[in-house]
């Protein structure tokens, strides 16, 4: 090669050089050409982890990939995400894209279009039970924890209301107290705060740093402490999970993500997420063979639903 084709040659490799480096560079960097706006763009992510594995990603319609996993590179924006399985149910919303940051969906469970549950002969289900280490002293509507013999004063103000028939619910250091007119109290700083009326029941998240409660067509969040998984909740903040027309029977947390909650009423069980980014997603459950359910329990290390039926018997069957 002469000396003139060599310097043209590097002359032609310095100019592609110069004009891509910094495409190379801006992509890189998280840069996304917009042509649209005609501008380079700061570009975010999507990660999913999901139950079952394997889930198909659908964002715009378009095939990218299956969970667990990200997918990167988007402009910032509204996008139609899906997530689908053969036999399962779809999860589907509209969820928005910032510059430079990850939106996560996590925790989630995808049901099985139908569930097949089977009689169990022996089940003993560990169902919420009342404190019964703490009582009130009668003349003073004080409340004590018994603790080695010992009555540790708990409460510095009186409780508001009759003592009698009161439920004591606890996880942690937190402590939640229902009182014979269904109403619910929270003790923080040793003092009594009311958050809801006329609640039916109560549960603890796994964790203990939120509380859920229904009343007859209601189910309530209430967090206890923040909580930075997405999307952020402040301390304090009550959120209204699900309004029916059905009588609402029980609720129950899907633990240990303790990021849906399944609900029962006369016609169905329900299971509802938390997330309210682009609207709830509520799946009903459908099981093999139909039969009549006046409870519900979830057995978190197995992975089973359990079903109590009209006669008193139980059934259960994994949901995913």
């Amino acid at each position: 090669m002469t000396l003139k084709k060599r310097r043209i040659l590097f002359f032609i490799s310095a100019v592609i050089f110069l004009l891509f480096s910094p495409i190379i560079i801006f992509f890189a960097s998280g840069y996304k050409y917009n042509w649209e706006k005609n501008c380079w763009l700061k570009t975010g992510s999507f990660y999913f982890r999901i139950y079952p594995s394997d889930v198909e990603i659908l964002i715009n319609g378009q095939k990218k990939g299956v969970t667990n996993n990200s997918v990167s590179y988007l402009l910032p924006g509204k996008y139609q995400v899906e997530l689908k399985k053969y036999g399962y149910q779809k999860w589907q919303k509209n969820m928005m894209i910032k510059p430079e940051l990850i939106t996560e969906v996590s925790g989630l469970v995808l049901p099985l279009d139908k569930t097949k549950i089977f009689p169990v002969e022996k089940f003993n289900a560990l169902l919420e039970e009342s404190n019964s280490s703490l009582f009130f002293q009668t003349s003073t509507k004080i409340l004590y924890r018994r603790n080695k013999g010992q009555a540790e004063q708990y409460s510095i103000d009186p409780f508001p209301e009759d003592i009698s028939g009161c439920q004591f619910f606890s996880a942690g250091t937190y402590l939640a107290i229902l009182s014979s007119q269904k109403n619910l109290y929270l003790l923080e700083n040793k003092a009594f705060k009311k958050i809801a009326a006329g609640v039916q029941g109560v549960q603890f998240s796994s964790d203990g740093r939120k509380i859920l409660w229904w009343n007859k067509n209601e189910i309530w969040i209430y967090c206890l402490a923040d909580d930075f998984s997405q999307p952020f909740r402040a301390k304090g903040s009550k959120d209204l999970l699900v309004r029916l027309s059905q009588p609402i029977k029980q609720a129950i947390w899907l633990s240990p993500w303790d990021r849906q909650v399944f609900f029962l009423t006369d016609k169905k069980v329900g299971l509802s997420e938390l997330d309210f980014r682009g609207g709830r997603n509520i799946f009903t459950l459908q099981f093999t063979p139909l039969i009549s359910i006046q409870k519900i329990y979830w057995d978190k290390d197995g992975k089973y639903l359990y079903l109590l039926d009209q006669k008193e018997k139980w059934w259960r069957g994994k949901i995913w």
